[in-house]
């Protein structure tokens, strides 16, 4: 009941559906990011081959991908959050929360221009500009006195531009205000403030071995009780996507890759034993039909077929697979075996295709994975024979 209320939270959903929306805009910045550090960079596969100058120049166009996607993260969730939040809230004209939501970002930015907070550092940030303005704007546009009646011979459209005029006037200022508060009596720009009280601490504590393995654990269960993971990602995500840029080993990549090998639960290994290891028909079918999806990541075939779902063998098996690939990950980044992930990659591309668009291009992390899913097959085999037997016994009960 907990969970169930959890993901039905407004604020939950609003944040789920803009992070869903933001998924193409990720993975284009981690292609252009390959490309122009991993293949045509000077030193990269191909650059190696080319002119300097000619190599660099063509670095150069996907440094600007890379500035229209990524590194303008903050402000793409700025316009869409107070969007989706006011459609939540059934506000007739949302565009008009993005509105605020924007000018306030910027208000809010120190007065020496940075980019610093366009990126995922603003991450944080974006959040309690987003929510706040939408929700002081519908509070302030709800006030009759507050509005500028023309008359009845003026267009709707341009009554309500004036109807909120003041609102506009009231918020924006509120908030210069507010933020010159905190420089005057802090030394530091609302931005920096927040990094040094929220965000850095969330991922110092998030973007560790014991935090991820909460985090992907948390998310496996969830699974295995039907309700859907995202009830769990959309409140650590933002902060993993953030330990990203930090260079920590734990981060949204890394449990992305490592963690998750074949979806929720790293159930690959699990598809692979039930499509050519099972002894029983019935799972042999559900494990072919479920290995397609499961190269992308897609794994509610397995989950709700063998089922994993309210199967407490099965449960125990996705759990233990899943800390194991994350142990071992971590160890191998930690001595050097591996690079570390730092381009994020949606969860629906392929294995392999992931490790090697997360690591720039570093085979080795290629190579692991490989090892990952072997290792996931050992262990999903193990559980796999106990919970098989398990059915034969049942079978054997029923017909006797």
């Amino acid at each position: 009941p907990i969970m169930g209320k959890l993901s039905a939270n407004k604020i939950v959903i609003c944040l789920r559906n803009s992070f869903t929306t933001l998924i193409p805009v990720l993975m284009l910045s981690g292609f252009a990011t390959l490309f122009g550090s991993v293949l045509f960079n000077s030193t990269g596969y191909i650059g190696q081959f080319l002119d300097v100058e000619l190599s660099e120049q063509i670095c150069t166009i996907f440094t600007r991908i890379g500035n229209g996607c990524l590194n303008i993260f903050s402000i793409l969730l700025t316009v869409l959050i107070p969007y989706n939040y006011g459609k939540m809230e059934r506000y007739e004209n949302p565009i008009m929360l993005s509105l605020i939501s924007l000018s306030v970002f910027f208000v809010l930015m120190p007065l020496e221009s940075t980019y610093a907070y366009f990126g995922t550092q603003g991450i944080i940030l974006s959040f309690i500009v987003s929510f706040s303005s939408a929700y002081f704007f519908m509070k302030l546009a709800k006030i009759e006195k507050l509005k500028i009646n023309l008359g009845n011979n003026i267009p709707s459209g341009i009554a309500e531009v004036f109807n909120l005029l003041f609102v506009f006037i009231i918020e924006i200022s509120a908030y210069a205000v507010v933020v010159f508060l905190i420089n005057l009596i802090t030394g530091m720009e609302i931005g920096d403030l927040i990094t040094a009280i929220i965000q850095a601490p969330l991922v110092s504590v998030t973007a560790t071995l014991p935090g991820v393995m909460l985090y992907c654990s948390l998310v496996t269960l969830v699974f295995c009780f039907g309700i859907h993971g995202s009830t769990i990602s959309s409140l650590f995500q933002p902060i993993m996507i953030a330990a990203i840029g930090t260079g920590a080993i734990c981060n949204e990549s890394f449990k992305a890759v490592f963690g998750f090998v074949g979806g929720t639960g790293g159930t690959l290994g699990l598809v692979l034993v039930m499509a050519f290891m099972s002894k029983r028909n019935e799972i042999k079918q559900i494990g072919k039909m479920s290995l397609l999806p499961s190269l992308f990541n897609i794994n509610e075939p397995v989950l709700f077929g063998l089922p994993v779902v309210f199967n407490p063998i099965m449960i125990i098996c996705v759990l233990i697979t899943t800390n194991v690939n994350l142990i071992l990950a971590y160890i191998a980044t930690s001595i050097g075996l591996i690079g570390k992930l730092t381009n994020f990659v949606a969860w629906s591309t392929p294995i392999f295709l992931k490790g090697y668009l997360a690591s720039n291009g570093d085979i080795r992390v290629v190579i692991f994975e490989a090892v990952l899913v072997i290792v996931d097959v050992m262990i999903a085999l193990f559980f796999y024979r106990i919970y098989e037997r398990t059915l034969n016994k049942q079978q054997n009960m029923i017909q006797e």
